[in-house]
């Protein structure tokens, strides 16, 4: 944790939880940094000062020189400019608050409260929160506290008695890279490039090597960084869980043991209730600063909680953007002959009534995809508008008043700064600075909270950039089909290729239905009417029952300032 605060007032904070401070004063300015030791590393110099957080605690160089910064502050001492960066490795939050006279910069929102930052909820993001689950950054739930983008750079400049707040208006986390090694040529082996990019993402962990681990869920993706660790590093300890409440027979619990007996992997599988699941949603609320995107959420702050710490835990998470997701898929899939003409009538009607209803809802997504994609990004009509779309748009609008082109207006103008690119490009955008980087904050906040780091080897820079030079018909000639490859390479078998994904999902009907939930209706209801909850839960509307459970237990916490022992004391449980 750390927070740096620039103020011509020089009115000192002390933070007991950080355990290092430096004091500098530039002309009328004083420069307050603190921070703990568990993720940063300070240098300093006549001429700079130099401020990182890194999942190592210090700057590790690789072989290219870069270092393995998740955010990166440099204050020149000679012009008095502060440049802060969110690394495209990083999957932390970065908060900033600036007036006339102070900027704050924080990777948490409680020590931005203790230096004196008010808290006020952000009521015009609301209705993106809802159907979307987060808010899209620069934006945050807190009215004037915003959050950069990954791979995002903003300036503070200190000038006379002014502090100027400079952002990058060219913000192109995918430009094309100067080094030709990093931009596909058609010659090359491209599978091979991507496996060595994603292993070499890994074995920059070998000065730390010791620390680290994995989440082994038995997919895809975390199968292959499972067996890049054991091969590179011998390294055979793992970790997983699952929903007390999915009764599914094959589950995320039977995905994790079938890979690991089959890795023989060193493997500790936890498992949970429902009473520790519903706790775990309050202390999560609170660990996050924010309500929880995704359910699995609370299972992995269990799991932190009761598993060594001071690991640096890998995690497969973001990889589909990249390589390929459903959305991907389905926009590539539009375009085949098949498609169109399996989708002329009576052929919908016939596959639906003879039972293929994944191959009828595909042919619905291509269909829409292909008739609206040339609308303009503005309509509310586009097929880009209903990714990731889980809280019903329509009542969300007619809940909170407004138009569903409001509900966009935020994610719109992070089209718009990519509205040259490719469609796929413009998803995997969303996807990156949208949902990816919404989870990857939270599950990174609160691994912390139990002193552990999680590291995305996703997320490395080199392997993003190569990635983004490919066409993306090579990537889309078979789902994740580049991943595939990887996998071979690395002895992942076959069961686990090509078994479906479970992206640790459940229905919304599963867990209303057995009730999980309700024991935070009470506390809900003291912020959302306590009808709205109901009907919601009855209709099933899942996510936005859930996203009406989480936000008012957020408000209770962070606005209203009540403690998280007040709400689990109000919890009444079986």
């Amino acid at each position: 944790m750390y927070l740096i605060k620039i103020s011509i007032k020089q009115q000192k904070f002390h933070f007991p939880e950080l355990e290092n401070e430096i004091i500098y004063n530039y002309n009328n300015f004083e420069i307050q940094i603190c921070y703990d030791n568990f993720l940063n590393s300070v240098s300093e110099n006549d001429n700079d000062l130099t401020f990182t957080e890194t999942p190592t605690g210090n700057v590790i160089q690789n072989d290219d020189n870069s270092a393995l910064d998740y955010v990166s502050m440099f204050f020149d001492k000679t012009s008095g400019r502060l440049n802060v960066e969110k690394k495209i490795l990083s999957g932390r939050k970065v908060y900033y608050y600036h007036t006339e006279d102070e900027i704050l910069i924080s990777s948490h929102i409680k020590l931005l409260k203790k230096a004196g930052v008010q808290l006020f909820e952000n009521t015009a993001i609301l209705p993106e929160f809802f159907v979307h689950r987060f808010v899209t950054a620069p934006n945050t739930l807190y009215k004037d506290i915003f959050q950069l983008k990954p791979s995002e750079k903003i300036s503070v400049q200190l000038d006379g008695n002014a502090i100027v707040l400079l952002k990058n208006k060219d913000y192109a986390p995918f430009s094309k890279s100067s080094n030709k090694d990093l931009v596909y040529s058609n010659a090359e082996n491209y599978q091979d490039k991507i496996k060595n990019l994603l292993e070499k993402s890994l074995t920059n962990l070998r000065p730390v090597k010791d620390r680290v681990t994995s989440m082994l869920s038995g997919g895809l993706d975390s199968s292959i960084l499972y067996k890049i660790l054991y091969h590179k590093f011998n390294i055979s300890t793992s970790f997983s869980t699952c929903y007390p409440f999915d009764n599914k027979e094959v589950g995320e619990a039977q995905y994790a043991k079938t890979a690991a007996e089959y890795f023989k992997a060193d493997h500790q599988h936890k498992e949970f209730t429902n009473n520790d699941y519903v706790k775990g949603v309050i202390e999560s609320i609170y660990l996050a600063e924010e309500p929880l995107f995704h359910l699995q959420t609370v299972m992995f702050n269990l799991l932190f909680k009761n598993m060594p710490n001071n690991k640096i835990v890998i995690s497969g998470q973001g990889a589909d953007g990249f390589f390929g997701s459903p959305s991907h898929n389905s926009l590539n899939n539009s375009q085949k002959l098949k498609y169109k003409l399996l989708s002329i009538p009576p052929f919908p009607k016939l596959i639906w009534k003879f039972g293929d209803h994944s191959l009828s809802k595909e042919l619905n997504i291509a269909k829409r995809y292909r008739d609206t994609k040339h609308l303009p990004f503005a309509n509310k009509d586009h097929f880009i508008w209903s990714i990731g779309n889980q809280g019903d748009k329509k009542w969300v609008a007619k809940y909170f008043n407004v138009t569903e082109e409001q509900i966009n207006s935020n994610r719109l103008k992070i089209i718009d700064n990519v509205s040259d690119k490719s469609l796929y490009e413009i998803m995997t955008s969303l996807d990156f600075i949208g949902d990816k980087s919404a989870t990857e904050g939270i599950w990174s906040k609160i691994a912390e909270a139990h002193k552990n780091i999680i590291y995305y080897p996703f997320n490395n820079e080199n392997l993003i950039k190569y990635n983004m030079s490919l066409p993306w018909d090579l990537k889309l000639k078979k789902m994740k089909g580049l991943l595939h490859y990887v996998a071979r390479q690395n002895d992942v078998p076959e069961f686990i290729i090509n078994r479906k994904k479970k992206g640790f999902f459940i229905s919304p009907t599963d867990w209303i239905g057995q009730g999980v939930m309700n024991p935070l209706i009470p506390l809900a209801a003291k912020v959302v009417d306590i009808k709205i909850l109901k009907e919601l839960q009855k209709n099933s509307k899942g996510f936005l029952f859930w996203n009406f459970l989480n936000y008012a237990i957020w408000k209770r916490l962070f606005i209203d300032n009540e403690s998280v022992e007040s709400l689990l004391n109000e919890l009444e449980l079986k």
